[in-house]
């Protein structure tokens, strides 16, 4: 249905994600309500926080409100910048980019360039986020000054940036090259943020290019390329999804705002064609469809984008993430002063946005959390275990006790030593044989490198005669099966006692269970491991779920195996490649801003501490070892920092899986979870102990990318 601009004035809103009733809302209507939510945010020293203040700027372009004007200068007073483009595109007025000249010396005395001239950003990737500011601001400068050098910077850096990040099927960019797993090609994934820093930037900037310069022509076809491989995504509701051509990913708020923000200023600007005004009003349309009657606003995605696998996009969606507050702001602002200059007949979308973020009460903006480091998250964590009297009722595999030995080993602290001992010592007795042996095994060689304790080798010995097995010789667990918390203690139990008695067997027997779970277990198309065979009423075949705590048991299992098998036992490369495979896999599906959920194959929505924990302490020890390459690092530690909002300053922790798997249904791991439970704290202080050695040992990721940079 076609209808003339002035819809933009009084149109449709549905009903909200809140409950709230249906009423009829208009886009100035919305964008006020939305920058009344924003002005009562408190002031945050975020980037996210300060473009809500740019898109009030954008608001009070379009509607002169001084309301927005006065907030901005409020918080960000002309005299404390000299080149503020924000102020200045808002009000025309050149004083406030009276610094050009100095600002515009240090864009072109900027050093950190790749060999063909190209500004990196400060870890010598190629990024969308950095491409914005050294071609737009030398525009701003060159119009500003009237000097061709600052359009030949532009045009320089727009071609190999261009040349990097630009795929070349659909003309739409990727977000980063050259960044952690992919220091060679660009990081997966056509994100929508990514992509809106461009065409916002873009559509507020091109038509400042001077027409005489001899790359216009071809800069001008780049930008119209991008458009119109940008529109080409828009769904049905107007909005455009997280990962732009991905159909199953969720309609985006903030890319699309910065869509519909730059298509809408490049019209008015006449850098783009008038067909551009319809698709920037339906962008709008959609946003109104996310932003409820007290201006809260869906489906933004939080944190930055470059990530290593494309799946890690579609858990980023958020309810008031500032990401989405500017750039909604911004595209109805466009698009209101776009109706008011360039009058245009508007389409209405053909369906309403699917919300996929639930509302949170009391919630004016949902902030991603403060980041910990392991220094300020161990304190806690190690006086609560300390603080310990005996082994918690839920741990069955030690990882209290491992969880000590890995903070002294990094640490040299001889009061976690000690502890872990006397937890062994009161309530080892109740732990399964082999996880006894294991934890003994550990604490002997703490005290001497290479020695067990007296009797235990002849105590395996003994064990391993008397394990059933199936015919390829694979231990049996009680239900005549097969399951991953055999391996968990298993395997480093046996390359102790082949370190220390020297008998090549002990590392046959540890490859020989290793391989034949694997057989049993790996699901074979996502190369994860389900948690048992044959137990309770699956007696035939795997019991449902592909369980997070027990692929990290796998993980753990490898990495203690790894720790002492020799580098020329037959299978070492083999070992080496499970590893690598699993760590892949599992990270993979590893959540951008939250714990890993109790199953990794989206039938579970609850977090779980304790696998989040073991994992992130397999693939330190891993990265520290170089059994995987240090851009795993981005595991153990971003696992870590999406512990940290659960892990209190009292030493309270959120949920964890209770540490058995193989049940019936997928239903019944709901209920299968402890809040606070103690028996986490071990699995915590050992990945905080190995997030710090990384760091210490200068495996924090922006070191590798700067490492990998700088072409």
């Amino acid at each position: 249905m076609s209808r003339p601009n002035s819809a933009v004035t009084g149109v449709v809103m549905m009903a909200r994600a809140t409950g709230s009733s249906t009423q009829d809302r208009s886009i100035p209507e919305v964008a006020r309500i939305l920058a009344e939510r924003v002005m009562r945010i408190p002031r945050q020293d975020t980037y996210m926080w300060v473009y809500g203040a740019y898109g009030l700027l954008h608001l009070f372009r379009a509607t002169q409100d001084q309301r927005y004007l006065d907030f901005y200068l409020e918080h960000f007073p002309p005299g404390d910048n000299p080149f503020d483009t924000h102020l200045y595109h808002a009000t025309g007025d050149r004083k406030y980019v009276a610094g050009v000249e100095e600002r515009g010396a240090e864009l072109l005395s900027e050093e950190r360039r790749d060999r063909e001239g190209a500004v990196l950003d400060p870890s010598g990737r190629y990024t969308v986020d950095v491409f914005c500011g050294p071609f737009t601001l030398p525009l701003i400068c060159g119009h500003l000054l009237n000097d061709h050098r600052y359009f030949d910077e532009a045009a320089r850096v727009m071609e190999i940036f261009r040349g990097y990040l630009e795929d070349p099927a659909t003309g739409v960019w990727y977000s980063r090259w050259g960044h952690s797993m992919h220091s060679n090609r660009p990081n997966p994934g056509l994100w929508a943020r990514g992509n809106g820093w461009l065409i916002d930037a873009w559509g507020r900037a091109m038509h400042l290019w001077d027409r005489s310069h001899p790359a216009y022509d071809d800069i001008f076809a780049a930008w119209t390329r991008i458009c119109k491989g940008v529109a080409a995504f828009q769904t049905p509701s107007g909005l455009y999804r997280q990962l732009l051509d991905r159909p199953d990913c969720f309609e985006e708020a903030s890319g699309t705002g910065l869509f519909s923000c730059g298509f809408g200023y490049g019209v008015i600007n006449g850098t783009l064609g008038g067909e551009f005004a319809d698709i920037a009003y339906r962008g709008c349309r959609g946003l109104e469809g996310l932003v409820d009657e007290v201006g809260n606003i869906h489906n933004v995605s939080t944190y930055a984008g470059g990530y290593n696998y494309e799946r890690q996009y579609y858990s980023c969606g958020r309810f008031n993430d500032p990401h989405g507050d500017g750039t909604a702001l911004g595209a109805f602002a466009a698009v209101m002063e776009l109706a008011e200059k360039k009058p245009f007949n508007a389409t209405e979308p053909d369906e309403k946005p699917v919300i996929v973020t639930a509302y949170i009460p009391d919630c004016i903006s949902n902030y991603p959390a403060k980041l910990k480091f392991s220094d300020e998250l161990t304190p806690p964590m190690l006086k609560r275990t300390l603080e310990l009297d005996a082994l918690p009722e839920h741990d069955v595999t030690g990882g209290t006790v491992m969880g000590l030995l890995h903070h002294s080993d990094v640490h040299r602290d001889r009061e976690s030593l000690d502890h872990a001992r006397a937890l062994l010592a009161e309530g080892g007795d109740r732990l399964d044989d082999v996880v006894g042996w294991h934890l003994h095994a550990e604490l002997a060689h703490r005290d001497t490198p290479g020695a067990l304790p007296d009797g235990l080798i002849q105590s395996v010995d003994q064990k391993i005669e008397a394990m059933a097995r199936d015919r390829t010789g694979v231990f049996l667990d009680d239900a005549g099966g097969y399951r991953v918390e055999t391996l968990a203690s298993w395997l480093p139990l046996l390359a102790l006692c082949g370190a220390a008695s020297g008998q090549r067997r002990y590392f046959d027997e540890a490859c020989t269970q290793l391989f034949g779970h694997q057989r049993w277990l790996e699901e074979p198309e996502s190369g994860l491991w389900y948690s048992a065979y044959g137990r309770g009423a699956h007696r035939r075949r795997v019991t449902p779920g592909l369980w997070t705590l027990g692929n990290a048991y796998v993980l753990s299992g490898i990495v203690g195996l790894l720790e002492h098998l020799p580098t020329d036992h037959p299978q070492y490369v083999d070992v080496i490649c499970a590893l690598r495979c699993l760590a892949h896999r599992v990270t993979a599906r590893m959540p951008v801003a939250d714990p890993f959920p109790q199953l990794l194959n989206g039938q579970m929505s609850n977090f779980c501490i304790a696998s989040t924990a073991l994992y992130s302490s397999a693939i330190g020890r891993a990265t520290v070892a170089r059994w995987i390459p240090a851009t795993f690092w981005a595991g153990s530690g971003g696992a870590v920092w999406v512990m940290g909002p659960e892990i209190q300053d009292d030493g309270t922790i959120g949920f964890s899986s209770l540490q058995t798997g193989g049940l019936d249904r997928v239903e019944d791991y709901a209920e299968h979870r402890a809040d606070n439970d103690p028996a986490a704290l071990g699995f915590i202080l050992s990945s905080l102990a190995f997030m710090s050695l990384c760091m210490k040992e200068g495996l924090d990721q922006h070191i590798i990318d700067r490492r990998l940079g700088a072409r």
